[in-house]
């Protein structure tokens, strides 16, 4: 279902830490960003389904409020702007 930025980040905070909860966000031209509440923290990812990759990390809400608004307004998935240990991971 479509949302706008403001829809977006109000599914992520109803989100409730260490339930494992999920949101998926895919923008109009396919790029996607994926959070989860995990053991560690806020997990936030970029999933590239092309390369079978997902790239992130342990983040704020803040910052994934801002990749959640950058993927709904500019249609782009900033995630190397986070800086700090990025990690890849291959699926």
């Amino acid at each position: 279902m479509p949302l706008d930025a403001v829809e977006a980040c109000l599914l992520l905070r109803a989100m409730r830490p260490l339930s494992r909860d999920f949101l998926t966000a895919f923008g109009r031209s396919g790029g996607c960003v994926q959070v989860a509440w995990e053991r560690d923290g806020l997990w936030l990812e970029e999933l590239n389904t092309a390369g079978s990759t997902s790239t992130g990390r342990i983040a704020t809400i803040a910052e994934a409020e801002r990749m959640l608004t950058v993927l709904a307004t500019e249609d782009r998935v900033p995630i190397d702007e986070l800086g700090g240990d990025l990690v890849t991971k291959r699926w």
